[in-house]
């Protein structure tokens, strides 16, 4: 039960003071300036305020707000009498209302803070955050140590991004001596992320004087080393964090990088061999040791210390033989000494101990689970997709089953097993990001375009702030040549991921589709900065340029480029071809158009070009023969109806 009011308090003790002896009433004086109380306005109103009062102690709120409404009948100058109801309304979740009332209320009190507080906790709860912040900006100014309003505009401002202004409300906090841990540590963060180190600083001590245990003290002051650019700082902080405390994995993996980022491996490995020594249980160590020692060209004492992580695993194994995963952890070990006979020996006992318990254990799905990526690692795709359908049948009503089966058909290219089988799983569980992405991606891959649209738009509705999902949305929109609707998804999914080639290559495509011919250039030279082989891209940025006639010989070279990589794709040699076309340079343009379409021979595009070739050569029936060919491959190509002198609507010849 919602406990009463303050303001309720406050009135009911004013109405059954005043109600004991309503003669006060009249002689008790008031001075004009003073704000008149409900129960110095009318001995009726203070009668119905203390019932009100009575009910909401009893938790009827509804009775509460009639009498305090009839109370206003008798008394409309008193801005506690408005609160009061505001505060009902709230509790009654008439927001609206709320609204309305404490407004009133405050125009004829605009410094009643506690009438403020209510309104913007109103106003949070319609939604409107902007309006509740200017209330608490209100509540400070009149009382500038209120903790509830600096704590409100400390995350309203993180959620605008105004890390200025939040770091301002956190001091002030601070200052007042009303801040936790949790307050100096977003402190130093903000002042970290504005760049004001001895701020940050400050505050990263403070915390750690108070919790001089807790590892994220050191490693937030790291990075501020670390932002500074000051590796040698760096490195002697981790080493003085190391000293007060060897348990400090995250800063001891921190030290390593460190050195070896400074092109310290000597030192590098004797603080992974000393902490190894430390705690000998620490298999984790064993392996880093490992890799170190191969970096440095020392596979002897690489392979043993890869030797002892299996061997501790191996005796743990035999202290529990029913722990399947220390068998797998086992194989991955030798998989990585390079031992992939022992590697998949292990993986097959791993696979016996568990057929042995999904044989045992009729609800077993863990383990059907296990075993069936088992056997798929194992490379028996057969048997994995057996296992799994085996775990639907146990339980297929469990969206977990369809889900795994599905991502191992998908893994295996069994594309339409995939579909069938993700389907199920969002069936089951709409909420599945995993089900839904994979099954646009298969569906993709099978030219299911609009079917991929509408898998990704319900991933984006899951996750709208995934580059991936963002960037397959979009690409499938192009797929179906709604190029301008996919732009928002394309230009998201890249200012998210800004140094992907591949997708920065996709945008500028469907730029170039759009005839926005100068953004189009624009991101495929950003593009090859951050790829300048990428065979792809050399050859579509070609081919835009050709189309346009333009920097042809820049279009030249780049596609020779591309040839070089891959000399037999006919993309390629298309777009070599027509850039020769375009050069005028027709026997040239027909030997590339003509090894094009010898790789290449289901595309209406390069027959149309091996027609326009013809045609300048003066090769008319040879013209009109490719063009037809073009036209057999695509009946509503636009280009090739027109050269042929026919409309959509004649039959091809």
């Amino acid at each position: 039960m919602k406990q009463i009011t303050s303001f309720s308090l406050y009135l009911l003790a004013a109405a059954l003071l005043l109600s004991c002896n309503p003669a006060s009433v009249k002689t008790a004086r008031v001075p004009t300036a003073a704000k008149k109380s409900v129960a110095q306005a009318d001995s009726r109103a203070a009668e119905l305020v203390a019932r009100g009062a009575i009910a909401e102690l009893q938790g009827d709120y509804t009775s509460a707000l009639i009498a305090y409404q009839e109370a206003l009948l008798y008394d409309t100058t008193s801005a506690s009498l408005y609160n009061a109801i505001g505060e009902t309304y709230l509790v009654l979740n008439k927001l609206d209302g709320a609204e309305q009332v404490l407004k009133r209320g405050l125009r004829l009190d605009p410094r009643n803070v506690p009438a403020r507080e209510t309104l913007a906790e109103v106003y949070q709860r319609l939604g409107k955050a902007e309006a509740a912040a200017e209330e608490f900006k209100t509540i400070l100014e009149i009382d500038p140590e209120n903790t509830g309003a600096l704590y409100f505009l400390a995350a309203y401002y993180l959620a605008k991004r105004a890390p200025e202004s939040a770091a301002q409300m956190y001091q002030r906090l601070v200052d007042m001596g009303k801040a936790g841990m949790r307050e100096w540590w977003q402190l130093g963060t903000l002042y970290l992320s504005l760049k004001k180190y001895p701020e940050a600083r400050a505050a990263f001590e403070y915390s750690l004087k108070d919790s001089p245990e807790d590892e994220r003290g050191y490693l937030a002051i790291a990075a501020i080393y670390a932002a500074q650019n000051d590796t040698t700082g760096l490195i002697a902080w981790y080493e003085k964090a190391l000293a007060k405390d060897a348990s400090f994995n995250e800063v001891r993996d921190k030290l390593k990088d460190a050195y070896l980022a400074t092109k310290q491996m000597p030192k590098a490995i004797a603080l992974i061999e000393k902490s190894a020594t430390e705690d000998s249980t620490n298999l984790v160590l064993l392996v880093q040791l490992h890799g170190l020692y191969l970096q440095q060209g020392d596979t002897l004492k690489a392979n043993t210390k890869m030797a002892q992580a299996i061997a501790a695993l191996q005796k743990r194994w035999k202290a529990d033989s029913t722990n399947v995963r220390l068998l797998i952890q086992i194989s991955d070990l030798q998989r990585r000494k390079g031992d992939s006979l022992a590697a998949d020996g292990t993986i097959s006992q791993a696979i016996q101990v568990l057929q042995r318990k999904t044989t045992d254990d009729s609800t077993g799905l863990e383990n059907l689970q296990m075993l069936s990526g088992l056997f798929f690692e194992r490379g028996d795709t057969a048997q994995a997709l057996t296992t799994a359908e085996e775990w639907i049948k146990r339980a297929p009503k469990d969206y977990r089953g369809y889900l795994f089966l599905g991502r191992l058909a998908y893994d295996s290219r069994r594309l339409q097993l995939a579909i069938d089988n993700l389907t199920k799983a969002v069936e089951l569980e709409a909420s599945l990001l995993e089900a839904w992405s994979t099954l646009g991606l298969a569906q993709f891959q099978l030219n299911q375009n609009e079917n991929a649209q509408r898998s990704f738009e319900h991933a984006y509705e899951l996750a709208p702030d995934n580059p991936v999902v963002n960037f397959f949305l979009g690409v499938s929109l192009s797929q179906q040549r709604k190029h301008q609707e996919s732009l928002p998804y394309l230009t998201r999914a890249i200012e998210m991921s800004p140094d992907n080639a591949q997708w920065k290559g996709t945008l500028a495509a469907t730029l170039d589709e759009l005839g926005k011919h100068a953004a189009s250039d624009s991101i495929y030279e950003s593009a090859l900065k951050l790829s300048p082989d990428d065979a792809t891209l050399l050859n579509n940025y070609s081919y835009s340029l050709s189309e346009r006639g333009v920097q042809l010989d820049k279009a030249l070279g780049m596609v020779q480029r591309a040839l070089k990589a891959e000399p037999n794709n006919g993309a390629f040699l298309d777009t070599i071809g027509w850039i020769h076309y375009k050069r005028r340079e027709y026997k040239l343009a027909l030997e590339y158009i003509l090894k094009a379409i010898g790789v290449r021979d289901t595309s209406a595009e390069v027959f149309e070009h091996l027609g326009d070739v013809y045609d300048k050569l003066g090769q008319t029936e040879d013209a009109r023969n490719a063009w037809q060919k073009a036209l057999a491959l695509d009946a509503n190509r636009a280009s090739v109806l027109q050269k042929l002198g026919l409309n959509q609507k004649t039959q091809v010849p």
